[in-house]
This record gives structure tokens, sequence and C-alpha cells, in this order.
């Protein structure tokens, strides 16, 4: 059956989302604790491990310099490793839920564990997909900023004085397009996640989709955005500052006693057994974190994505995008 939800306010869309996260809050967060308890863990290990390998810093230029250098890289591989899984953890979580929230909205209702099921029936990969996807044409503007400022800078270095004054604000110019150009490209595309979870779009697809689907509405889909996550961010942070904050009590009691005993001077060697302590408050304090915003902003992408839908009449072919192939649209 074919989605018949309308074009919506702001206003309407604040109250579909609060709606759908009364309906969906348990699912969800039997969801988002079950994937997220083991990566958060390893996380927190990872963490503490790669904090306590900073104070081998100090050896380096010394004879125990390989034994420093041979530390920091295992607590940086771990801690590397650790958060890519934590990251693939939260992915693979955000699709579980977001089909939860899709089906809800369309007055579906279905089980946790029917949407793990989906989720693992190949979104998952097509996540990984779309976000490798995404990535790579971040880097690819990344690199042709790069090249191309390198050759500005070697046209800088043989110019006269007037030259050099053109091609600094130039230089500066370009820049800023290329950076405006990625944050364009990052927010035509920043719906393709869900794509994937509602519409079980190929990596392709889902990109070719969100793209279509931000034509027209650009600005306001970054107004009502940024404003989501100023409110969101500050609800998340009501429960995760004082969490973090008291995880890491012991830590800050120990550093104003060190500031207090050498008359606010920095003692180094104490400072680094410090260090120590980060790993768990951060790796707490991120897994929160991470598990709150998994139960409120999938719940409100939903929300906008089927009202995008609503505002381009779910059109199957794009016209901007760069091929004349359709984009396939499934009924929710």
């Amino acid at each position: 059956m074919a989605s018949t939800i309308p074009a919506m306010t702001l206003g309407d869309m604040f109250d579909r989302t609060f709606s759908l996260i009364g309906k969906t809050i348990w699912r969800n967060a039997a969801i988002a604790v079950s994937f997220m308890v083991v990566p958060v863990i390893l996380f927190t290990i990872a963490a503490n491990r790669f904090y306590s390998s900073l104070p081998a810093l100090g050896s380096m230029g010394t004879p125990e310099n390989m034994e420093a250098v041979k530390t920091m890289f295992t607590g940086s591989f771990f801690f590397g490793i650790a958060s890519l899984l934590f990251a693939l953890a939260a992915m693979v979580a955000e699709i579980a839920i977001t089909v939860v929230v899709g089906k809800e909205l369309n007055s579906e209702r279905i089980s946790y564990g029917t949407a793990v099921k989906m989720a693992f029936d190949g979104r998952w990969l097509n996540g990984i997909g779309e976000g490798i996807l995404k990535m790579l044409i971040i880097a690819g503007f990344t690199i042709l900023a790069v090249i191309l400022g390198g050759i500005v800078a070697l046209i800088v270095g043989k110019g006269s004085e007037t030259t050099h004054g053109v091609l600094i604000l130039f230089t500066v110019l370009f820049i800023l397009v290329i950076v405006a150009a990625i944050f364009y490209t990052i927010l035509r595309l920043y719906f393709a996640l869900t794509a994937v979870a509602v519409e079980d779009l190929g990596p392709v697809n889902a990109l070719k989709k969100s793209w279509f689907l931000v034509r027209g509405h650009w600005w306001r889909t970054l107004g009502i955005l940024i404003l989501f996550f100023i409110l969101s961010g500050f609800a998340v942070s009501v429960i995760t500052v004082p969490v973090m904050f008291g995880t890491m009590w012991n830590h800050y009691k120990n550093l104003f006693e060190m500031l207090g005993q050498t008359g606010g001077n920095m003692d180094m060697s104490r400072l680094a057994n410090l260090q120590r302590s980060l790993g768990h408050a951060i790796g707490i304090s991120s897994g929160l974190s991470s598990i709150l915003s998994l139960l409120i902003t999938p719940a409100f992408t939903v929300v906008m994505y089927f009202d995008l839908k609503a505002r381009q009449n779910d059109l199957a072919a794009p016209e901007d995008t760069a091929t004349t192939e359709d984009v396939p649209v499934t009924t929710v």
C-alpha cells in the first residue's frame, strides 16, 4: 500500500516525531541496547588503553623509544578497531530502529526482532555501501581541493607580489567554494541511510533517492535539521553531561588537588597518570549519548523523509541526477 502521508508543517513534524518516539521507545531501546552494549564495553577498554599509552610519549627520544612507539601503536590500533566496531554497530542499530519507526508511521506495527531480521537481510550491507560511497565522494572533493591548491601554490611561488595577492584571494575563494560544495553534497545525501532502511534500496539508488528528495528543499531541510539537532542535542546533554561529570569526578578532584599543591603549575608526571582515568569516562558518555540519540534521531529523520516524499510527489525519476536510470520507488 502506497504511503498517503501528506506534506507537514514544522509543528506537525515535531508532533509526529514525539508520537513515534512514544510508540516505539521500548522496542527501539531494546534494539539500541542489544546492539551497543558490547561495542561500548570494547570501546571503553580501548579508550582506557589508548589514554594509558599517552604517557609513553615522554619516552620518545630515549633508549626506551621503541617500547614507547610500540605502546602507542598498540593502543592507537586497538582504539581504532573499537571505534570502527562502535560506528558499525550504531549504523546497524539505526537501520533496525528506522525500520520500526517507518512501519509505525504507516500504521504497521512490527516487533524489534522482526526489525533486526530485516536489518540483517541485506540492509546493513547496503548501509555500509552507501556510507563508503559518501566517504569516497567527500574524499574526491578533498583530493581535488588539495591538487588544485598545490597548483595555485606553485603559481604563487613564481609570480610577482601583485600576482601573489590575487592568487591568495583566489585560493581563499576556491577553498570556500569547495567547503560549500562538500556541505551541500552532504546534506543532499543525508537521507541515503533512511532510504536503505525504509525502502530497502541499494547503495547507489539510496544516494540518488536522497539527492532527489532534497532537491528544491535544501535550505528548508538545512534549517529544520539545525533546529532539530540543537533541541535534541540539548535533551541528550541533560542526561549525558551529569553522567560524564560523575564518571570524571575523581579525575577533576585529583587535577584540582594537584594544581593547589603546585601553585597552579602542571606536574607533567602526575598529569600523565591522570590521563589514564579518561578512557572509561569517554567510553561511558559516548555509549550513553549514542543510545539516546538512536531513540530520537531516526524518528525525526523518518518523518522528514516522508515529508520530502510528499513534497516531491514520490516521483520515480529525478531530473537532476547524473544518470537517466529511474530511481525505483517502493511502497511502505
